[in-house]
């Protein structure tokens, strides 16, 4: 009687077939995320504790009346934490690709300056922090909300 209204069997079958990582290793989703991940934590977390020990410890305010300009200052904080996330960078990267055998496939450049950009972002959003945070206690739970 209502013939009009039936839907016609249509045999579909679903097949997940992965462009990447096509035998599912696990640790060629995860080291690629441990880089993205220290390399936040690398760079916003120790930048905002720098500055924020010196408020603490009360020597920003004598910073801030000396001859040293004021982006001499967050530079001399900024520089050395950059420094060290290119090396933790580069060194978790060279983990990953020699020891736990993931495939890098692309230009090593291209990576590394859009590591550097995000290195740069982290540390950016530590200086931020810094700005809301009175203890070196609060920086950190900013940053880990912040962050997560």
């Amino acid at each position: 009687p209502h013939a009009s209204l039936a839907r016609p069997e249509i045999g579909v079958t679903l097949q997940t077939q992965p462009w990447f990582n096509s035998g599912m290793e696990d640790r060629w989703f995860f080291i690629p995320g441990v880089i993205g991940s220290l390399t936040l934590l690398q760079g916003g977390e120790p930048t905002a504790f720098a500055i924020v020990r010196e408020r603490e410890v009360g020597t920003l305010e004598q910073i801030m009346v000396s001859p040293i300009r004021p982006v001499e200052f967050i530079l001399g904080k900024t520089v050395p934490f950059f420094l060290i996330g290119l090396g933790d960078i580069t060194l978790v990267s060279t983990i990953g690709i020699f020891w736990f055998k993931v495939p890098f496939i692309g230009d090593p450049l291209v990576m590394l300056a859009g590591a550097t950009l995000f290195l740069l972002a982290a540390i950016g959003i530590g200086l931020l922090l810094s700005t809301f945070s009175k203890t070196q206690q609060q920086a950190f739970s900013l940053n880990f909300f912040s962050s997560t």
